[in-house]
This record gives structure tokens, sequence and C-alpha cells, in this order.
């Protein structure tokens, strides 16, 4: 009963932390740049995962899953991160998450097309709700106006889909240790962003986005 107790507060804790991430991302954007807030966000993950959580046994694992690890750090972080904070200068974060949410049903079309995996009447009966479910959330009359940031988030959530199948192959490293790594080659993925980032960054900026960025950085993606 306890660790019942305990694994649905964690789920809750990560609903809060994740969900929040998205409000927080449009408050961000406001005042900095997509791509300072993805590369903020990555490297304070990246200094709280990494120091923690690696060790040398967890290295000498991966190192067979080198190409998984980097393309982990792409399509897990790095590039979802900044197509929702893109995206986020014009989408509310009610969208962005409801958008986010599309992960799983990204997730079963390419288990079903691509891994072959077995699938049922029902499971392809609750794909189809999922999406329309979607359509009636964004609204078909708004679509046309607000497509392309729609669809970045569309891009962002199959790349989520597409990493959960990676990070099953992978469950022989400890989860932590695979996360800190993801998290850092994210984080240097992220970093060319910047040299074809116009807009400059500036350290003149409001405590709540500081908070905002701190919350981005260390909770919604660290923790």
């Amino acid at each position: 009963m306890n660790s019942s107790l305990i694994n649905w507060l964690l789920v809750l804790f990560v609903s809060f932390s994740w969900g929040a991430s998205f409000m927080f991302t449009r408050l961000a954007v406001e005042e900095i740049a997509p791509t300072y807030l993805v590369v903020l966000r990555l490297f304070l993950a990246s200094v709280l995962l990494g120091p923690i959580f690696i060790r040398m046994k967890d290295l000498a694992l991966m190192k067979e899953q080198i190409p998984a690890i980097l393309l982990l750090g792409i399509i897990n972080a790095a590039l979802p991160f900044f197509l929702y904070a893109y995206s986020a200068q014009e989408l509310s974060a009610g969208m962005l998450s409801i958008l986010n949410g599309t992960s799983p049903l990204f997730a079963l079309i390419i288990a079903i097309i691509i891994f072959r995996q077995n699938t049922t009447f029902m499971q392809i009966l609750g794909l189809g709700l999922g999406f329309i479910g979607l359509l009636v959330f964004i609204g078909i009359d708004k679509l046309s106006f607000i497509f392309f940031p729609v669809l970045l988030c569309l891009i962002g959530a199959f790349c989520y889909a597409y990493s959960n199948n990676i990070l099953f192959k992978l469950n022989h490293i400890r989860s932590s240790a695979l996360a800190s790594v993801t998290m850092i080659s994210g984080f240097f993925f992220s970093l060319p962003l910047i040299l074809v980032e116009p807009k400059g960054f500036s350290w003149d900026i409001s405590p709540e986005i500081i908070f905002a960025i701190f919350f981005l950085g260390l909770v919604s993606t660290g923790i």
C-alpha cells in the first residue's frame, strides 16, 4: 500500500512538473528567444543530473549504444524543446499541453507501422477518437491560422513518441544515468542554434522569467 501510494504521488508530481513546463515556457519566450531558453534549460538539467547519476559502469554500458544515445539527445530533448518553445510564441500553454498529449497516439502508430506491433480494433478506434478529440480541442476554424506552430508541436510529440521506442531498447542501462547523458548530449546539440538566432541575449530579464527558467531546467527537465 505504501509503495503504491508513493508511486501515485510520483506520477502526480511528474504530471504537475511536466504540465507546468508549458506554462513557464510560454512565459519565458516573452522575454528571451526560444534558442536561449532551450540551451539554458538543458544546461541546468545537465548540471543537476550529471554529477549525481553518471557512473563509470554506466558509461561502459553506453559505449556500445552511442548512436542511439546521441539520437535521444536530439529527439528526446533538444529538438522537441526547441519546437515547443518556438511555438509558444503563438500558442497558449493549454494548447501546447494538448498537442503534447498526442505523443501516446504517435507512439502507437510508430509501434504498429515501424515495429510491427500487433494491434486490436479497440486500439485503432482509440487512436481515431484521440485525433478527433485533438481537432475538437483546437477547433477546425482556428487550424488554418495557427497551422505552422501546431505542426511544429506535433513534430515534437512525434519525436517523444519515437524516442520512447528507443528507450525501450536501452532498458539495460540505468534510467537515471540514461536521462542524464540524454540531457548532456541534448545540451551540446542545442548550442549551435545560438549561432543562427537573430535575437541577441540580454541579462536584463525579470525575476519571474529567471524563476521560470530555473523551474524548467531543474524541476520540469531535471527532476
